[in-house]
């Protein structure tokens, strides 16, 4: 969300510029609270240390309970409702997305695109052209971004090499919907599990929640 992720960078120089009278493990809240200030991109901060809340403050922005876009943080929520349904039995990690949903896969797809495992989505080795970057706003603009995404051109083999492209996630995002009859929305998996809203966020034209960008959480839910 726009606080620790849009600057995380930012943050670990500004924490680590801290002068260090003892470990880093020891610094103060205040210390901390000070060199957050100081990072105009940074709008809130909670550190927590197992159950116990170290440092809970919004330095700017609308506070710790306000919906922000995490952006690409979304792909990891897309992973962790991998992990549910594997662990549920509805998929396995190695599963090809032409045997799990191949209704997903249009008749002019990239050759190769339903040997694509669910292991290659996830971690970005999907082998298809990206649909990040400059790429990015033609994809979303698309009537069928799943679509889009499966007659990229293949630039790798499935498995290769990693090449960011939130088509990939998007992809997993649909073939999950797919499998498990559950939209990313997930309150019963996520939600209600980790007791946080999840509020609605962006869907794609053929209404899947979009798998890895735009979904908005609270920094407390972060």
């Amino acid at each position: 969300m726009k606080s620790l992720l849009l600057s995380r960078r930012g943050f670990t120089a500004g924490v680590l510029a801290l002068p260090f009278a003892r470990p880093a493990f020891g610094q103060s809240a205040d210390a901390v609270r000070r060199a957050a200030r100081g990072l105009r991109q940074l709008h809130s901060i909670l550190v927590s240390h197992g159950d116990d809340v170290v440092l809970a403050e919004a330095v700017r922005g609308g506070g710790l309970d306000r919906p922000a876009n995490i952006k690409s943080g979304s792909k990891s929520i897309v992973a962790l409702l991998l992990g549910s349904a594997i662990a549920r039995g509805e998929i396995k990690l190695d599963a090809r997305l032409g045997d799990v949903a191949p209704k997903l896969i249009p008749a002019n797809a990239a050759p190769g695109v339903g040997a694509i495992t669910m292991e290659d989505l996830v971690t970005l080795r999907a082998g298809l052209d990206a649909t990040s970057g400059r790429n990015y706003g033609a994809w979303v603009q698309s009537p069928n971004w799943v679509s889009y995404v499966l007659r990229r051109p293949m630039i790798d083999r499935p498995g290769g090499r990693m090449i960011y492209s939130t088509g990939s996630t998007h992809v997993l995002g649909a073939a999950l919907a797919t499998v498990t009859g559950k939209s990313l929305l997930a309150r019963e998996r996520l939600g209600g599990p980790l007791k946080i809203d999840v509020p609605p966020w962006t869907r794609d034209p053929q209404g899947f929640y979009f798998g890895g960008n735009e979904m908005g959480l609270t920094s407390r839910a972060c």
